[in-house]
């Protein structure tokens, strides 16, 4: 007797038998949703795309909600701490396309404006955690230096940024510091799901 392999729809259909119906809503969602997720992330990658005119195309189907649900998700994924200039890029475009499709535009202004104060604070702090770092690990490296020129007689200049174990310091106070900030960052992004 031969058995026939089941295809990902069929198991996924038997699921939602076992689970009862779904909605006219939930169907709409798991076919809206990507499509939003997908037009915000070309908006991401795209400097010519229009959010508004991607949504306009939406207007009056019904699945407007799921699409600016789904571009919402993407976005608010996109804004992160600003580790680099990439993550800031990024992070800006992101809040930039927020305030394109919300319709509170003062609550949602309010909550960006918070977003950019953490992360200028944030900015701020890993300055000056990398310049406490760099000077305490470079006067054990100089005490270090010290003892091996008395001891072998020549003079040896080493840049701490260079030393494994600075770097493995750093990493973990960054891990750190990160973790700090990720909290209140990941509240704001609660804060500006919510606003219609």
């Amino acid at each position: 007797m031969e058995e026939r392999v089941k295809t990902a729809l069929e198991r996924a259909m038997e699921r939602a038998e076992g689970l009862g119906k779904i909605t006219s809503d939930e169907l709409k969602r798991l076919e809206f949703l990507p499509l939003g997720n997908g037009i915000a992330a070309r908006y991401l990658k795209e400097e010519e795309l229009s959010l508004e005119a991607e949504l306009a195309k939406t207007k009056g189907t019904g699945n407007r909600k799921w699409v600016v649900l789904g571009i919402q998700e993407t976005l608010l994924s996109n804004i992160a701490l600003p580790r680099d200039a990439a993550s800031k890029h990024a992070s800006k475009k992101a809040m930039e396309g927020i305030t394109l499709i919300k319709e509170n535009k003062r609550g949602v202004k309010a909550t960006l404006s918070k977003i950019e104060t953490l992360f200028g604070y944030y900015e701020q702090a890993r300055l000056e955690l990398l310049r406490e770092l760099k000077k305490d690990f470079e006067t054990r490296l100089a005490e270090a230096q010290r003892a091996m020129q008395y001891q072998i007689g020549g003079a040896a200049k080493v840049n701490a940024e260079t030393q494994q174990q600075f770097q493995e310091e750093m990493r973990r106070a960054m891990g750190q510091l990160d973790m700090q900030y990720e909290k209140s960052l990941q509240e704001h992004k609660k804060e500006l799901a919510r606003l219609p």
